[in-house]
């Protein structure tokens, strides 16, 4: 027996009330997947911070290289740096991790925000710097500074959230960020490319609005927990 197909007359989609009844399900459906707490603004701005950081360290990993070449002036030294960073992408990403676990149960969420924001700091300076002992060191606070910034976001998320929201917000937060970054890491590139000739500008420029809006950030999460409450939605 062949299953019966409703078929909606034209009168039908004219309803009001199916109409409505459509949109409420549409509405639903935005709910389940886009939770209200991602328009507290701490969380915005959280979102805005994490932009700012992909394009940051995209930029810097990308064109790792070509800075090096900017900084020794030759290629074969490039390579030879190239060459060092691969090694410590590894050995760094190892301590990285044993790290964290430190951050989190001695020292705490929010000293970790203000540690890790340092060593960003210490990154874009000597990034900045075309000195090429500076530039072992400058990724060394990159590498460090990625990793450990990631993960305490995801803490911080996972530790003021309720656990029925948490996995969407960092989800949001990742995807949104990743969408911009995308855009805007190209573009960047084609500037340098085309007109700056120099990462000098650009690393200076970065660096700063990443360091400011995180610092921002910091003074944000502080403020909401000494409030003790969980950030409330600026819609409903």
């Amino acid at each position: 027996m062949k299953p019966q197909i409703k078929h909606i007359s034209q009168e039908e989609i004219k309803d009001p009330e199916l109409k409505i009844s459509l949109l409420e399900k549409v509405k639903k459906i935005i709910k389940t997947l886009i939770p209200k707490e991602i328009f507290s603004p701490i969380m915005l701005w959280a979102i805005f911070t994490h932009s700012i950081q992909l394009i940051a360290a995209g930029l810097y990993f990308s064109t790792v290289l070509e800075q090096a070449k900017w900084v020794s002036g030759n290629e074969t030294t490039a390579l030879k740096m190239n060459n060092v960073f691969s090694i410590l992408l590894s050995v760094v990403g190892v301590f990285t991790c044993s790290f964290f676990g430190f951050l989190s149960d001695y020292i705490g969420i929010y000293v970790s925000f203000v540690i890790v924001n340092c060593m960003a700091g210490v990154w874009i300076l000597c990034s900045s710097i075309p000195i090429v002992e500076l530039q072992y060191i400058a990724y060394v606070a990159f590498l460090g500074w990625r990793l450990l910034m990631e993960l305490i976001m995801s803490n911080w998320i996972f530790m003021t959230y309720p656990s029925n929201v948490t996995g969407r917000l960092y989800s949001i937060c990742l995807t949104v960020g990743g969408v911009i970054s995308i855009f805007f890491i190209p573009l960047i590139n084609f500037i340098i490319e085309k007109y700056l000739k120099s990462y000098f500008i650009v690393n200076l420029s970065i660096g700063f609005l990443n360091f400011g809006s995180t610092s921002i950030f910091i003074l944000l999460i502080v403020y909401q927990a000494r409030k003790k409450q969980i950030p409330k939605p600026i819609v409903e």
